[in-house]
C-alpha cells in the first residue's frame, strides 16, 4: 500500500499520511526512495480502487494498488476464503 501511495510529502491524503508513516517505520525515505512510479492510474469509482507500477533495481518491476477491501480481495489468489 505504501508505494500505491507513493506521494511522499506533495499531495498526501489522511489515508496515504497513514501509511507511509507506518511505511517509514520499516524503512527510511532513502530506501522508499529507490522505488521508482512509473506509472500511475487514478482512483478510479467504477473499480473503487488505484494502481500504480513500481520499478526497482533489485527487485524489478511490479504492481501496487490500495482500494477498497472488497475489490482488493478480488485481486488476491485467496481472496474468497479471506472475505
Amino acid at each position: 500500500p505504501a508505494l500505491a501511495a507513493k506521494r511522499m510529502e506533495e499531495g498526501l491524503d489522511a489515508i496515504d499520511t497513514c501509511i507511509m508513516n507506518k511505511a517509514l517505520e520499516k524503512c527510511s525515505k532513502n530506501e522508499m526512495a529507490e522505488y521508482k512510479q512509473t506509472d500511475f492510474i487514478p482512483f478510479d469509482p467504477s473499480i473503487k480502487r488505484t494502481e500504480a507500477t513500481i520499478a526497482h533495481p533489485k527487485h524489478g518491476k511490479f504492481r501496487v494498488t490500495k482500494g477498497a477491501a472488497p475489490q482488493i480481495l478480488q485481486l488476491c489468489v485467496d481472496g474468497e476464503r479471506l472475505q
